[in-house]
């Protein structure tokens, strides 16, 4: 008896552990829910659209394509995963302010030419606005006064457009976007592209004019005679010696026929060596009128002058304090982008978290102006602004930056007589 109990239990085992065996298993319907909406919908859908996560083999590959040698990227690789993970905790961010409110349009971040430095040394090296301060104590010299200042500006409210974009010239000719490539010449070159712009509108052609009095800037050994002693080439500066002393001279330092892409790189002195001859003809200084009728600038008092000739730089002093333009003064900034063209501004590029922005709107914070650039239009709620970092960043260069909320000072521009402006100054 005892052993048919023994051989029915033994037989009772096998089938169990054969159907155990041959049987699929099915998972818990609870587990599967849980699986299921561990990420939502939305999350889904952004990951596809922005690409998350990256990898590092994939931002690799990019890098490559900047022109970045194989050898530095393998060497920059920890820096390189650093900037994947911040990459895509801001693009989480974002996700989050596009889920609160879909019409928003929030950054969108990804793998720039920044992207294979940590962010403190790409941006040590990549801006140089300096503050306007004061003149020394002097004998004699008194503060400037408002009405040494030069005209109010005054918009026409009729002649501002709904839309301006000047990265488009006209049909295959766009504004150069330069590269300062670890030099701090933003102050220069963000005055490059305002130049540009106004040589552009004098002779239609732009083959000519790239980097204009980075010459003088950078190379020439005796300072400009408006320079304010401030601005110091590689080293930083701000951004209306360069206006002054183009209105008073009257002249450009260009380069004729130079490379669009050619870059600066303080830390192979080729800001010397690029304007060298030797070996390399396209690169050749030449001087040419430029009809300037004065320098604005926006100044403490919140309003913006025209100065058809200053004397004095210490006498022209723009405001270095970053604000929110109120109504009245965007009415301005839209005037003069509609009939004078792109403008210089000042902002944080340190805080603004923008070393590796890709598209959509920024917010600039407050705090310390650091970097310049080139205003060059508006659209809907967004200012249009053309960095100095190379089409490598942004959007082909470009940034948007939010009206309402970013923070901008220096804002100043140079007037010519090609321009609405100009025209009705006499």
């Amino acid at each position: 008896m005892i052993q048919w109990i023994i051989l029915i239990l033994l037989i009772v085992v096998i089938v169990i552990i054969f159907t155990s065996q041959s049987t699929p298993k099915q998972s818990s319907p609870t587990k599967d829910f849980v699986l299921a909406q561990s990420k939502p919908d939305w999350l889904v859908q952004a990951e596809k659209d922005y690409g998350l996560p990256m990898t590092y083999p994939q931002a690799a590959d990019e890098l490559a394509t900047f022109g970045y040698p194989k050898s530095q990227i393998e060497k920059s690789q920890i820096v390189i995963q650093s900037n994947l993970e911040q990459i895509d905790r801001d693009n989480l961010q974002s996700l989050e302010e596009k889920k609160k409110d879909p019409t928003s349009n929030p950054p969108r971040y990804g793998v720039t030419i920044a992207s294979i430095y940590p962010p403190e040394e790409f941006l040590a090296n990549n801006t140089g606005l300096k503050l306007y301060l004061p003149p020394p104590p002097q004998a004699g010299m008194q503060p400037p006064r408002p009405s040494s200042y030069g005209t109010v500006i005054t918009p026409d409210k009729s002649k501002i457009l709904p839309t301006v974009n000047y990265s488009n010239l006209t049909s295959g000719i766009k504004l150069p976007v330069y590269n300062q490539n670890q030099c701090g010449c933003c102050w220069v070159v963000s005055c490059a592209v305002v130049l540009d712009y106004h040589l552009f509108k004098q002779k239609n052609e732009l083959k000519r004019i790239t980097y204009p009095n980075l010459y003088t800037f950078c190379v020439k050994p005796n300072e400009p005679s408006g320079f304010s002693r401030q601005s110091s080439a590689c080293r930083g500066g701000i951004p209306t010696d360069v206006f002054i002393d183009i209105n008073d001279s009257k002249t450009l330092a260009t380069i004729a026929n130079q490379p669009q892409n050619l870059s600066f790189n303080q830390n192979n002195n080729n800001c010397m060596d690029m304007l060298k001859d030797v070996g390399n003809p396209l690169l050749k200084v030449e001087s040419q009128p430029f009809a300037a009728k004065g320098v604005i600038a926006l100044y403490n008092d919140g309003k913006f002058y025209l100065n058809e000739k200053i004397d004095n730089v210490y006498s022209f002093l723009p405001t270095s304090q970053l604000i929110i333009p109120n109504q009245e003064q965007v009415d301005v900034i839209k005037y003069l982008l509609s009939t004078n063209g792109p403008l210089v501004v000042g902002m944080n590029a340190t805080q603004a978290n923008i070393t590796n922005y890709k598209s959509g709107v920024v917010n600039f914070p407050g705090g310390r102006p650091d970097h310049a650039v080139a205003l060059i239009g508006y659209e809907n709620n967004y200012w249009i602004i053309q960095n100095s970092w190379s089409e490598k960043w942004g959007m082909n260069g470009i940034i948007y930056a939010d009206i309402k909320s970013s923070y901008l000072t220096m804002i100043t521009t140079i007037v010519s007589e090609s321009t609405d402006i100009g025209k009705v100054v006499s």
